[in-house]
């Protein structure tokens, strides 16, 4: 269910020391619960500009915080968490002289939950509605379910993921990036250490490795705890035809545990 302009607390322009023109300016602020007050952490920020092409995309914490990095311009904000109705706020200006403080107030969208006889063996509902079981059973990528995870015993998804065959942590700057084993020959625009894959959360498009700076989802901002499950593709071939976007560097999605 979409939500258009509701669930905005405030709005707050601060002046800053102006840069140069062109650098990146700030959007901060805040997702909340609208019935509990509390943080709603995991949740998606997205800046969608005049081309309706996503520009950057930031997850909130614990705390319902986040930050997230644009050029100057005009941009509208989508606010999708699974179990919310998706937020949709805008236009917001990102001037060069400041930056932009939102907070935002999502309504609970309860999952309807199929009745199942339980089963020890029951499959999680999170992935089975988004086909996590089906995909695992063509056997084109690699598949971790919360058992998987749980096992690692780690609060650093960097951790989760590291230890597994083809799978590179990078460290840089910037945060932590995934590189996975098919990209890693991939010259993509002349740099190919910084070829990274798609990725996706709850089936949200978040980062397309495809510009320095901007597209790029630090993987510290997502906890194993919140993660059902994780799906990773190695190369452009293997990535499932509803997630495919041209990217070379292959796919990795997340999907997060009902609320």
């Amino acid at each position: 269910m979409r939500h258009i302009g509701r669930g905005i607390a405030a709005i707050l322009v601060t002046a800053l020391a102006a840069p140069a023109a062109g650098r990146a300016q700030s959007l901060r602020g805040s997702v909340v619960d609208a019935s509990t007050q509390l943080g709603v952490a995991g949740a998606a920020v997205r800046l969608i500009g005049a081309d309706s092409q996503q520009v950057a995309t930031a997850i909130a914490g614990d705390d319902g915080r986040f930050a997230v990095a644009a050029p100057v311009g005009t941009y509208t904000v989508v606010i999708e968490r699974i179990g919310y109705t998706t937020t949709t706020f805008g236009p917001v200006r990102l001037r060069p002289s400041g930056f932009v403080e939102v907070n935002f107030a999502l309504d609970p969208d309860p999952v309807q939950m199929d009745s199942l006889a339980v089963r020890v063996d029951e499959q999680d509902p999170t992935l089975r509605r988004a086909g996590f079981y089906q995909r695992m059973q063509d056997r084109h990528g690699l598949f971790l379910d919360r058992a998987y995870i749980e096992k690692r015993g780690s609060a650093r998804m960097e951790d989760v993921l590291g230890g597994l065959t083809g799978v590179r942590v990078i460290h840089d700057g910037a945060g932590i990036d995934v590189q996975l084993r098919g990209s890693m020959t991939n010259v993509f625009r002349g740099t190919p250490s910084m070829c990274l894959p798609l990725v996706f959360v709850d089936g949200l498009l978040v980062a397309d490795g495809k510009v320095s700076g901007f597209g790029r989802l630090n993987l510290e901002s997502i906890r194993p705890q919140d993660v059902a499950g994780v799906e990773l593709y190695m190369g452009e071939s293997s990535v499932p035809l509803q997630f495919a976007r041209g990217g070379a560097c292959g796919a990795l999605l997340f999907w997060t545990r009902s609320r």
